[in-house]
């Protein structure tokens, strides 16, 4: 059955496509117009003349501004001479020293996408810490949670992925292990999700726990691409459920009882009960913490995104997705979810071997959070089946 969904963005969203914007080359910033240029080569070699490549090339080599140049020959010059599409600024502008992580856009509709697989990651995510809270016994046992490795333990999450959502088992270990052909996901299939709306660019800062508090980590502020809050898209779900039926008919999938989890109305109640679970406990923590001067209006963002939740209906939900969503809401960010059921000396070892650094068994996992303009968090989007 096929579903069409409605996305609204409830604060920016950034997909990177792996592509950092560099400054003089990939964008010109337009400081009264409130935006950057995403250079238009097929615009710009005209605006040279016959000199074109080589004069553009040399005021590369030699650190010059190519906006300073443009505007010497064309004093009129706006961003649209020079743009294939603009960026709008929020807040702080970058400057030639900054790169800008580039939003990812379709190819062919040539709008900034959220991928479905990237949607397809989130829902996986908050799926797995659900069903994990639901069947805790498996995660229970030291031996499901990674291998050892002469005396160390390695904890890998390819067999608690296997067990609830499905695998086979290992001919060489005898353990079972993640199965593409027999897992259960394979049959959530999730479109991508095209957006009408321009870009805009933010600053993103880390906030960092130290021995001194809370605070800003300058060392790491970075400049984002991002789709806008409250924007919207629509696309579509689909699940195949003839296919299912058959499979179950097979017996193709050892434990039917998975199955019933790809349910669009399992799936939406799953997702919100896991993204509350987080945003909740979130608030609690800063509540108590008493120290957000770093964080501006974080916690007033997440109180009104608590409340988004809260009013969800049926055939709603609230997920967090992309870049700067922190480790609980990532895909694969397994560990997380699974504190309060394994044992303590698990969930230490799972943080020790995350962190990959000297620190303490005691501080907070994890102790970074990366906030853009005043506070306000990365990826929370809202998901609306439309009849």
């Amino acid at each position: 059955m096929e579903h069409k969904i409605r996305i609204k963005t409830l604060t920016p969203v950034h997909i990177g496509n792996g592509k950092e914007l560099q400054h003089n080359l990939d964008y010109l910033q337009f400081e009264k117009e409130n935006a950057i240029a995403v250079t238009d080569f097929n615009k710009l070699l005209p605006l040279f003349g016959n000199a074109g490549i080589e004069e553009w090339m040399q005021l590369i080599a030699e650190n010059r501004s190519l906006k300073e140049a443009l505007l010497l020959k064309y004093p009129a010059l706006s961003s649209g001479d020079v743009a294939s599409r603009l960026i709008t600024t929020i807040g702080d502008k970058p400057d030639k020293r900054n790169v800008v992580k580039e939003q990812f856009f379709s190819h062919a509709e040539k709008k900034a996408t959220i991928p479905g697989s990237s949607l397809r990651g989130a829902i996986r995510s908050a799926l797995l810490a659900q069903i994990m809270y639901l069947e805790p016994d498996f995660v229970g046992e030291q031996k499901h949670l990674g291998f050892w490795k002469g005396n160390q333990f390695v904890y890998k999450d390819a067999q608690v992925i296997a067990h609830y959502f499905g695998g086979d088992i290992s001919r060489r270990t005898g353990e079972i292990e993640p199965s593409p052909n027999k897992d259960i996901l394979r049959f959530l299939r999730v479109g991508d999700f095209y957006f009408e709306a321009a870009t805009i660019c933010i600053k993103q800062n880390i906030i960092n726990l130290t021995n001194y508090g809370w605070g800003k980590k300058d060392s790491e502020v970075s400049f984002i691409e991002c789709i806008p809050a409250e924007v919207q898209s629509v696309g579509r779900i689909q699940i195949p459920e003839k296919t299912i039926e058959m499979v179950k008919n097979r017996n193709y999938i050892s434990n039917e009882k998975k199955l019933e989890h790809i349910d669009i109305a399992a799936i939406f109640k799953h997702c919100t009960q896991q993204t509350w679970s987080l945003v909740k406990d979130e608030i609690e923590f800063w509540e108590i913490e008493k120290n957000i001067s770093a964080t501006d209006e974080y916690l007033s963002v997440l109180e009104k995104i608590e409340t988004e939740i809260n009013t969800c209906a049926a055939n709603e939900t609230v997920l967090r997705i992309g870049a700067g969503s922190g480790w609980d809401y990532m895909t694969g960010g397994w560990a997380s979810p699974i504190a309060a059921i394994v044992h303590q000396q698990d969930w230490i070892g799972i943080k020790r071997q995350s962190r990959k650094g000297g620190y303490p068994d005691d501080l907070m996992f994890p102790k970074t959070r990366k906030l853009l303009y005043k506070g306000e968090p990365l990826g929370f989007i809202k998901l609306i089946i439309e009849k």
